[in-house]
């Protein structure tokens, strides 16, 4: 089966907008990447659980994070990337997902 997800950041920087313009759509899935003009790595895991359950409320599920990890040179991997990649751990559990998409470094050194 076929599972449509988008990143609905690029639709609106709000999450109802976002909510809004996938229904209008007919998509079922986000990849969250921004929230209110917040990078997702950015968001605590308050404002996370609140948004969990609007998407949950409207029928919308998490399909992936979006996240940044990787988005670095190699040399600049280091301890605060690694924490970084933690918390979006813990996001993708609170939005009931497995899937986190990464980048691959952009240059070796």
């Amino acid at each position: 089966m076929i599972k449509l997800s988008a990143f609905a950041d690029e639709a609106d920087s709000t999450l109802e907008g976002q909510i809004e313009a996938l229904k209008r759509n007919d998509i079922e899935y986000i990849e969250l990447r921004g929230i209110y003009e917040k990078n997702i790595s950015e968001i605590t895991l308050e404002e996370a659980e609140k948004y969990a359950k609007m998407l949950s409320d409207s029928g919308i599920k998490v399909w992936s994070i979006g996240s940044p990890i990787g988005k670095i040179k190699m040399a600049d991997y280091g301890e605060e990337h690694k924490a970084k990649l933690r918390h979006i751990c813990e996001l993708a559990k609170i939005f009931g997902t497995d899937k986190i998409r990464m980048f691959s470094f952009f240059e070796a050194y």
